[in-house]
């Protein structure tokens, strides 16, 4: 089992509170077509692959277990990344986006070679999207080729990757 923590890149510091933080925060759990395309693509290959819902911690592809996955502490865990207390709860802080940031975690089954082509078609589509969608055209992906910030894997993810 491969456990790869993603972090997808805010317009906003999400440490903030107002009604433009509380849109994007939505927009980001909103926005899992990346990983609905790699777990789609890893199945035919009888491979298992599932990410967590960020906002309960529950896989969104498996029967939930007992208890959530923590995103947070899974990612400062693997990634050494370093969180800030917000009260209640904790906050990662990206090397370089400090908290304008939203965790994801996918799971997976999936050796790194197998892994590594799956996210090399996903981006090769993305990006085809991505030119589509400047030539007037529809693109692929739904929301993943409708804003560069959501090109998962390509730009605006830090990922780690498998070892």
């Amino acid at each position: 089992m491969h456990v790869v923590p993603m972090v997808q890149r805010c317009n906003n510091d999400l440490i903030g509170v107002g009604a433009q933080v509380d849109v994007e925060k939505d927009e980001m759990l909103e926005r899992v077509t990346w990983g609905n395309a790699i777990v789609s693509r890893l199945k035919p290959l009888n491979e298992w692959a599932d990410i967590t819902d960020p906002a309960s911690g529950y896989p969104i592809h498996s029967q939930p277990g007992a208890s959530p996955y923590p995103d947070v502490q899974g990612t400062q865990t693997l990634l050494r990344y370093d969180t800030q207390s917000t009260g209640c709860c904790h906050v990662l802080l990206h090397p370089s986006w400090g908290s304008s940031i939203y965790p994801a975690t996918l799971f997976t089954s999936a050796d790194p070679e197998t892994f590594a082509r799956v996210v090399g078609e996903v981006e090769r589509e993305a990006q085809v999207g991505e030119d589509e969608l400047e030539s007037g055209g529809e693109g692929k992906l739904g929301d993943l080729s409708h804003n560069s910030n959501t090109l998962a894997f390509v730009k605006g993810w830090d990922i780690a990757r498998l070892a």
